[in-house]
């Protein structure tokens, strides 16, 4: 059998976090792999865009399109086997926070919310009878990933999600002929979400309200020139569906890196990690850098160096990747260093 190769895509892995949180990050047992892999391994220029996860796993899978033009609600559709009609556009409509600052409002993903299911559900529930007679209909594929399919093609000029979250939401408004008509909307949405009961009940539970969609990737799916993976690896719809495009199989994370099979290639996807904005996040963001480094990490980097896999392809998303291979731990001369040092820092704090 032919020794295969790993391709670990985990945006935010190195962070960013913030200036002051350097000095809390400590080196634990866990984070031994990643030191192996960040000081001894090669590094590379990641040919992903950075701080975009989606966009870089479309660039992974084959699509060569700008973040804005990715057919994201189509992909959304296409993880549970179904297509968009000729005749409709889909675009990823994400549940948003709008936070008022001075003159402006700020945006936040969905990250920021901690949405449940039944929640989702009645914000669906709420808008679609709401813009029935307008040909627009949601739908939650999970609670944080949810599409707009809307009947014809609107002449619009979208921004991806990453590019506009955590500042100003007029920074990423909609472009286009018909975008009057879809910022008018987009704030009509804004006051109907606000006054749900449960976004009643989250007020009064101390939780951020949903009070925005974020709407973009409304382009249409091609046929995916395709990348020579074995299989794909992550549990987003997105990650399904790009599959399901690519021709690749697919299979759920796991959270278990003996899953995954010594011969072919693997690209395994991790969720975006938790943004270090806080101390509450930054300790979430710790934790899950821990769980990465125990749970995949540590196992790969011991396959690679008894000869079971031939690499090992660490991608945080930060614009560069880092490959380990078997000869790579004889580097005794090349200094790990601290994993702060490896670590990106938040220019915004």
């Amino acid at each position: 059998m032919d020794r295969g190769t790993v391709y670990l895509y985990a945006p935010g892995l190195l962070g960013p976090i913030p200036p002051q949180a350097r000095s809390l990050v400590d080196v634990r047992p866990p984070h031994a792999a990643l030191l192996e892999i960040l000081g001894r391994g090669k590094a590379m220029n990641s040919q992903v865009p950075p701080a975009d996860p989606e966009a870089g796993l479309c660039v992974l899978l084959g699509q060569s399109r700008d973040a804005e033009e990715l057919p994201l609600g189509e992909l959304l559709l296409l993880a549970e086997g179904r297509t968009a009609a000729e005749d409709e556009t889909v675009f990823r409509a994400s549940p948003v926070q709008l936070v008022p600052d001075r003159d402006q409002l700020l945006l936040f993903g969905p990250d920021s919310l901690e949405l449940s299911r039944n929640e989702a559900a009645d914000c669906i529930q709420a808008l679609n009878q709401t813009y029935v007679d307008d040909g627009l209909t949601f739908q939650a594929h999970t609670p944080h990933d949810w599409s707009l399919r809307v009947s014809g093609h609107p002449r619009l000029q979208t921004v991806s999600l990453a590019r506009v979250a955590g500042g100003p939401m007029v920074d990423g408004l909609p472009a286009g002929e018909d975008s009057r008509e879809w910022i008018a909307r987009l704030n009509e949405i804004q006051m109907l979400l606000f006054s749900l009961p449960v976004n009643q009940q989250r007020q009064m539970n101390g939780q951020a309200t949903i009070n925005g969609v974020w709407i973009w990737g409304g382009g249409k799916l091609q046929a995916l020139e395709g990348k020579a993976w074995s299989r794909v690896v992550g549990d987003t719809p997105l990650v399904a569906g790009l599959a399901r495009a690519a021709g690749t199989a697919w299979q759920p994370l796991g959270r278990k890196a003996e899953e995954i099979p010594d011969d072919g290639a693997s690209l395994v996807y991790f969720d975006a990690m938790p943004a270090a904005t806080d101390g509450e996040r930054f300790m979430a963001w710790q934790r899950e850098l821990d769980a990465v480094c125990s749970a995949w990490l540590a196992p790969l980097v011991r396959r690679v160096q008894q000869g079971r896999l031939q690499s090992l392809v660490l991608d945080a998303g930060s614009g560069t990747r880092w490959e380990y291979r078997r000869h790579h731990r004889w580097r005794f001369w090349r200094r790990q260093g601290r994993l702060a040092d490896h670590l990106l820092v938040r220019e915004d704090t």
